[in-house]
């Protein structure tokens, strides 16, 4: 059985016993998709070390090759493949990534570890999930593997390469609160067909979550037969029809409290506050970055966001280690492995608050102080993120279980949905704010979606062509790679490239075109492939025989902004996705664009504004 094999890999791994992950897993052999919820801070996140290990060392015998370990976002990706690495290692902290990657392979005999995820510098990935058999990747690349792309570098390698190890795999949809968002639209449409899917070939399927809602729930439960929700709890409580585990006994104690707090006053406010490491969490980039400016004279300050290049986000990861304060945005809400004891963020809607003070009395530290800043400002940036609805309807919420002291009557820690408990107020939050959600699932995508996975006749083009006319199958707005001149222009080796590039959303360049156009033009980074002679005489250096091979090279073109962006000024969503294919056709050889340059915006250490 599975879950006996979990059970010695686990031990052998120093890992806590996890009853309810223990049980999920027995579900699973009878059913094939299991949801397991579990609170903030109970162990999920290292269950797959154990089990891609027990599939490293046997499973691969009983037909689950590999573990496929999917995560909504690039920062969680890499705190998770850091964390499996130093727990396989016995390496501490203080190892980067490369370090632990080293060790690894001093350890086993071959590189069996590795990571899907354009945002993390190191060696060991594995864009198609072919020689690891733990691998941990983005949702978006997952979704490109499945559905007959492949992700980025990879997008003329063989599909099908990617969905033979899916099938032979064991997946975990990790964080799924983030994946199907109860608003609707693409990512809840896409996330049910990448279950139903997953279920047609055969894949179990564990979707592990803290906050899902009861809405998503039932959808999943309609989208596929047999579905068990297997549930943590302490003591007498759950829900009519889960699986209950009464294994959970809450970690830490948090004290949540209302306030106003203008950003010119929020330095006042930590110099009121008693802390050892205080987390600072922020809706959008330029809040956070206004914070940042403010305290870093006075404090060890770091700061995280997306709009950070892959060296500056990995230098600010080991900085926030030790860091006194770490002022951030929602990439830190989950996955992220942040011990604080005193948080202060601005209001979000309920699901995403509950994440956010799961990193707060997280381990060592038994006590702390969340604090929900409800200033003018912090609220108009919750409405312009997630929404006017979700927004006024948190605060509603919040304000019912307010006390005249402005603190709020909420147990943070107990999952059980009875009186002032956070499982409640989740309950009545989704009630509030979706009662619609059926009518706004996108189901004309999901069947699409289904098709592809369904029909063996149905090709990549097929593919591209479905994702061209939905603009991308997880993302609201395309994703174009930017390249920092700065860190562009002291490189010394062709690979340290990655190091500066960061993504952005087409959105934020309509809004910024400026910051890539100089007189009409764009300036971009490829990866040119040339036929090179080759064939010479060593002596005499003439050519000997008439043949060639193919050469790549790190160029720099000066191309029509029309290349990317319509004649509205806006960035075309088509070019974007082909932008490989137009600059290709462009410079009449084949290329992969590793970025377009930026002109004016970006700042090191702060990103780009």
């Amino acid at each position: 059985m599975i879950v006996d094999a979990y059970r010695k890999y686990a031990k052998a791994l120093d890992l806590e016993e996890r009853p309810a992950l223990e049980t999920a897993l027995e579900e699973l052999e009878k059913r094939g998709v299991v949801v397991l919820r579990a609170p903030t801070g109970y162990g999920k996140s290292l269950f797959s070390v154990a089990m891609g290990l027990a599939a490293y060392e046997e499973l691969w015998q009983r037909g689950i090759a590999k573990v496929i370990h999917v995560i909504p976002m690039s920062s969680i990706v890499e705190d998770l493949y850091s964390r499996a690495l130093e727990r396989l290692t016995r390496k501490g902290e203080d190892a980067d990534l490369k370090q632990l990657e080293n060790a690894l392979l001093e350890k086993y005999p071959r590189r069996w570890v590795g990571y899907q995820s354009w945002a993390i510098d190191a060696d060991f990935k594995d864009p198609l999930y072919i020689w690891s058999s733990l691998v941990y990747t983005t949702f978006d690349s997952f979704v490109l593997n499945l559905y007959k792309i492949t992700p980025l570098r990879a997008k003329r390698a063989p599909y099908e390469s990617a969905r033979s190890a899916i099938i032979r795999s064991l997946v975990i949809l990790d964080e799924a609160h983030l994946m199907a968002d109860p608003r609707g639209g693409k990512s809840l449409a896409v996330f049910i067909a990448t279950i139903k899917s997953l279920r047609k070939l055969g894949v179990p399927v564990l979707i592990a979550t803290a906050t899902i809602s009861d809405t998503v729930a039932r959808l999943i439960k309609n989208a596929v037969d047999d579905v068990k929700i297997v549930a943590s709890t302490v003591k007498e409580c759950g829900k009519g029809g889960d699986v209950l585990v009464h294994d959970y006994g809450p970690k830490g104690h948090v004290d949540a409290y209302l306030k106003a707090i203008p950003l010119e006053e929020l330095k006042n406010e930590l110099k009121s506050q008693s802390f050892k490491k205080a987390l600072l969490i922020f809706n959008t980039v330029d809040r956070a970055v206004r914070a940042y400016r403010m305290l870093r004279g006075e404090y060890n300050a770091v700061l995280l966001h997306g709009r950070l290049t892959l060296g500056d986000r990995s230098e600010a990861v080991m900085r926030a280690k030790s860091a006194e304060i770490v002022v951030a945005t929602q990439v830190v809400e989950a996955g992220v492995d942040i011990d604080s004891d005193l948080l202060i963020t601005d209001i979000a809607p309920f699901p995403n608050l509950i994440q956010r003070f799961g990193r707060v009395a997280r381990r060592e530290i038994k006590r702390g102080t969340a604090i929900i800043n409800i200033d003018k400002n912090a609220y108009e940036a919750s409405k312009a993120v997630y929404g006017e609805n979700e927004t006024e309807v948190t605060s509603k919420l919040l304000r019912e279980y307010t006390k005249a002291d402005k603190r709020l009557e909420v147990e943070w820690r107990n999952p059980c949905p009875e009186k002032n408990t956070y499982a409640l107020l989740l309950e009545e939050f989704d009630r509030r704010a979706y009662p619609d959600i059926g009518r706004r699932y996108d189901v004309e995508l999901s069947l699409a979606l289904q098709t592809l996975n369904d029909l063996p006749t149905l090709s990549r083009e097929d593919a591209r062509n479905i994702m061209e006319k939905y603009c991308g199958f997880v993302r609201d707005a395309a994703a174009v790679p930017l390249i920092d001149p700065e860190c562009y222009n002291n490189i010394k080796k062709p690979d340290e490239i990655r190091r500066c590039i960061l993504l952005v959303s087409s959105d934020f360049l309509n809004n910024k075109k400026e910051y890539i156009i100089t007189n009409g033009t764009i300036r971009v980074v490829v990866e040119a492939l040339k036929r090179v002679d080759k064939m010479r005489d060593q002596v005499s250096n003439t050519l000997c025989k008439d043949r060639g091979v193919n050469e790549v090279s790190t160029e720099e073109y000066e191309l029509p902004a029309s290349m990317l962006f319509n004649a509205k000024g806006e960035v075309d969503c088509r070019k974007a996705l082909a932008l490989d294919y137009y600059v290709a056709k462009h410079i009449g050889t084949r290329a992969v664009v590793l970025g377009v340059i930026i002109n004016k915006g970006y700042v090191r250490g702060e990103g780009l504004i």
